[in-house]
């Protein structure tokens, strides 16, 4: 495990398709407009994922934030390396500490299972 800026760390220190999943949970989705260049998910880093992934490999993300859901929905599109898959397609990680105490609050969960395509 590693504290750090995640784009900075898988730029340079993650060869091409070396990585079989990336988990992404609950990033801080930085709702105000002038703020969003802080976004950790916008369409540099996931062609950068999608580099970095094996073909095959999968991206992993949950928030809790629907406005953030909905604009990830349409940028995941944009990414020709990848396709969206149902959630439950694979058997799902262990709920994280955020999970759980969002659930209980009673707030909606959006889940991405992402995978990179064998060709592109």
């Amino acid at each position: 495990m590693i504290r750090g800026d995640g784009g900075l760390f898988v730029s340079g220190c993650v060869p091409p398709r070396f990585v079989r999943t990336f988990h992404v949970y609950f990033p801080d989705p930085w709702p105000k407009k002038r703020q969003r260049k802080r976004r950790l998910l916008d369409g540099r880093f996931l062609e950068l994922l999608a580099e970095r992934l094996e073909p095959g490999g999968h991206l992993r993300i949950a928030t809790d934030h629907p406005g953030y859901a909905q604009e990830l929905a349409v940028l995941l599109q944009t990414v020709p390396a990848f396709e969206e898959l149902d959630w439950d397609a694979f058997a799902a990680p262990p709920p994280t500490h955020y999970e759980i105490k969002y659930r209980t609050e009673g707030r909606p969960i959006r889940r991405f299972l992402i995978r990179r395509r064998a060709r592109s």
